[in-house]
């Protein structure tokens, strides 16, 4: 399902802004927030802190912790990572993969002024309450513990 977002957590020098990387599909709650739980529980050993950690490392195509080291990726420069999910990546018509994109930083209090409309949803996780943070459009609607 293509509905992106963004996914990350504030700043551990300056809280007021937050770091994010994009995710390409399963963006809704419905299908993030049980993968987030999921990824807590299992890949980061419920250390939200080592969650945000492994998820601002790439782009995502998708998040999915079944993923491994031989799921097979369709798109050129596009690979698994064992436990989290595959990369997002693209390439030009002759096969050069273009370089990955650095972290995405906004303001924390106004999410919605650099998000792309078409990535409403923004997850920030917060390690210090073990808590997600849901933002559509910018606005905070929801609150919901990793732990379940």
């Amino acid at each position: 399902m293509h509905i992106h977002c963004y996914i990350g957590g504030r700043d551990n020098v300056d809280p007021t802004v937050a770091r994010l990387r994009y995710v390409h599909n399963d963006g809704h709650p419905l299908s993030m927030l049980p993968i987030l739980r999921e990824l807590w529980n299992t890949t980061a050993s419920q250390d939200t802190r080592r969650l945000v950690g492994l998820l601002l490392t790439h782009d995502w195509d998708y998040l999915d912790p079944a993923v491994t080291d031989a799921t097979p990726v369709t798109t050129l420069g596009q690979y698994p990572v064992a436990g989290i999910g595959v990369t997002l990546a693209s390439a030009t018509e002759g096969g050069i993969v273009d370089p990955p994109r650095p972290v995405t930083l906004a303001p924390v209090h106004d999410l919605g002024a650099l998000i792309p409309i078409w990535a409403r949803w923004v997850y920030l996780l917060d390690p210090a309450t073990i808590r997600v943070a849901c933002y559509d459009g910018g606005r905070m609607v929801t609150i919901q513990s990793l732990a379940g």
